[in-house]
């Protein structure tokens, strides 16, 4: 399948799924969406909406919407597509990843997120942010990284873990980026 194929294909499944879940989060803990819709949010903006649910729960429903959030298809297209440092394989997976960073700042003050720049001048084409959720009760991280094609969002969900994939047309417009930019270039 080609690139803008495959991009359209999980731009227009995260559509779908985060209208489900704006859904199930309004049913189930009766968040008020207001006018915004689908287009308007951000998988972190549905996480963070149900940030002082019991993790578990927010974790256990939001399976049931997405399942694995991407086909296995999906999921090797975007970590070949986002250059993502990992590989689809037990040992060095997301999951096993999330574990590493979590516990690694796991004595952090649960509010805030931790952003790490990757990459570096000898391999560019790596270059992304992570940025490490440390305010909620669920292990989520989000990975962002440039291209010229559609700016598009993924969520991959497996073994209690969240990992969202944002393809963006600039880190500077992503405000949560901004700061740590803001730091790289002192």
């Amino acid at each position: 399948m080609k690139t803008n194929d495959m991009v359209y294909e999980v731009d227009r499944q995260s559509y779908i799924q985060k209208n489900r879940i704006m859904v199930r989060w309004s049913e189930l803990f009766g968040v008020d969406w207001g006018d915004k819709t689908a287009d308007d949010l951000t998988f972190e903006d549905l996480l963070d909406a149900v940030n002082k649910q019991d993790g578990e729960q927010v974790y256990q429903e939001l399976y049931k919407i997405v399942k694995h959030g991407v086909s296995a298809e999906q999921k090797t297209f975007l970590y070949q597509y986002s250059n993502i440092m990992f590989e689809d394989d037990a040992e060095y997976d997301f999951g096993s990843f999330i574990d590493r960073m979590c516990h690694q700042y796991e004595h952090q003050p649960r509010r805030g997120s931790i952003i790490v720049r990757t990459g570096n001048e000898e391999n560019p084409e790596y270059d992304g942010y992570y940025v490490i959720d440390v305010k909620s009760t669920l292990d989520v991280v989000e990975y962002y990284f440039e291209t010229k094609d559609l700016p598009f969002e993924a969520m991959l969900v497996q073994n209690g873990q969240i990992l969202i994939i944002s393809a963006v047309s600039a880190f500077e417009k992503i405000p949560e980026l901004q700061k740590a930019i803001a730091q790289e270039e002192r």
